[in-house]
């Protein structure tokens, strides 16, 4: 099959959930068209299956490599902000917080900059650096000033002072949402 035929067959199998056999056409791009224009979204999307089978480390292999080899594409900037989720799902959040910082400079107008930052505190939050979380909550508030990232932010903020019994705190923060 020419390249062009293995990615439309790879594409029809991802749309249909059928993910194995949209690896094997991604697979043969990847090892017979080493130049196809097509290879970024190959390693991507090979991840990506891997991702939506909960096989996060498989994935993360697939998301580094088009992280490695395209990374000013789309698919490489994709692939970076998936490489976060995964890691996320496996525990790692300390990792996924670098990763997603990574990301916002790597990529400061990047598709996914909004939801990197407000992961950042996510995976900080949930690997208990509450510290290091209310600096992203802050840096957040400024970047996207107006924008519902900023209350999304403070939401969060909010939810780590409750979590910690900090309720003056909590107060305060709450009335700055108003």
């Amino acid at each position: 099959l020419s390249a062009a035929e293995h990615a439309f067959r790879a594409d029809v199998y991802m749309t249909n959930r059928v993910f194995p056999a949209a690896r094997e056409h991604w697979q043969k791009l990847i090892e017979s068209y080493p130049n196809d224009a097509n290879l970024p979204k190959a390693y991507m999307s090979i991840g990506r299956s891997f991702m939506w089978e909960r096989e996060y480390q498989m994935a993360i292999t697939f998301f580094d490599d088009a992280i490695k080899n395209y990374p000013f594409s789309k698919e490489g900037r994709e692939s970076l902000a998936f490489k976060g989720a995964c890691q996320v799902r496996l525990g790692k959040n300390a990792e996924a917080a670098k990763t997603y910082e990574q990301y916002t400079i790597m990529f400061p107008t990047g598709e996914r900059v909004e939801s990197s930052y407000l992961n950042i505190i996510d995976a900080l939050r949930e690997a208990k650096k509450y510290d290091e979380a209310n600096v992203w909550v802050d840096k957040t508030r400024q970047r996207f000033s107006g924008l519902p990232s900023a209350v999304n932010a403070l939401f969060a903020r909010l939810r780590m002072e409750m979590f910690q019994s900090k309720y003056a705190q909590a107060l305060i923060t709450a009335d700055t949402l108003n």
